[in-house]
């Protein structure tokens, strides 16, 4: 496991687990929703811990119903995890120990160790930090687990992780506009009937096995529209 505030992986994270204080004062809940809607609507999963059950509570309703899907919590004092259906409705379930959960929900997503990334809140307490030990137990080598100093370096981390993942999106999207190399092209102006099984024949469009005569839809052709089977 790698850390440090500054040794983010460029890479997609299929899961980004948080572990909060359990009073999170100095943490802007808006902020941090903003954040964590924004991480799952690229499609990361986010898995919240640490802090009190009102506060995941709280946290979750502020984030669109339809990307709750990908978010979970596990409430330390109630022994319980919340995942989240399509329409945003919760689904609790008991789980004793927090990393009986994480390892099923890593198998089910069919999740690799190398595309999970913890951010862990230094000043939690005791409770939190068996907690925080019992997540990590469910993580493999390979899995990135960065400590921070203050709750608000997580809001700093999470807006990285966006940008890497919006940067990675862009690089690999297909360019609206592709300039035509003129050597490619076949074109025929106008119309001769002389010619016409000819062109016909030349832009036929074919995949080997298969082709279509390129035939003129507005005036029929000599030959009539074909399919050609090789």
């Amino acid at each position: 496991m790698t850390g440090g505030m500054t040794s983010i992986p460029d890479q997609h994270y299929a899961l980004i687990a948080i572990v909060l204080r359990q009073q999170p004062s100095d943490l802007d809940i808006s902020k941090l929703s903003q954040r964590i809607e924004l991480v799952s609507e690229l499609g990361s999963m986010v898995l919240i811990t640490g802090a009190s059950h009102n506060f995941l509570l709280d946290l979750v309703s502020k984030i669109a119903p339809p990307l709750r899907s990908r978010i979970f919590t596990y409430s330390n004092e109630k022994r319980e995890t919340i995942s989240y259906s399509e329409a945003g409705e919760q689904n609790p379930e008991h789980y004793e120990r927090i990393d009986a959960f994480v390892r099923r929900l890593l198998w089910e997503k069919a999740v690799d160790a190398s595309e999970v990334i913890m951010l862990w809140d230094q000043g939690i307490e005791e409770a939190e930090v068996m907690l925080a030990g019992d997540l990590l137990e469910s993580f493999d080598e390979g899995s990135t687990v960065l400590p921070v100093d203050k709750p608000k370096d997580i809001l700093e981390l999470l807006s990285e992780i966006v940008l890497r993942i919006e940067s990675k999106k862009k690089s690999a999207s297909v360019p609206k506009f592709v300039e035509l190399d003129s050597s490619w092209l076949l074109v025929e102006g106008g119309f001769s009937q002389a010619r016409e099984a000819e062109i016909e024949s030349l832009l036929t469009i074919s995949n080997g096995y298969a082709g279509t005569r390129g035939t003129l839809f507005e005036r029929g052709s000599p030959l009539g529209p074909g399919t050609i089977v090789a």
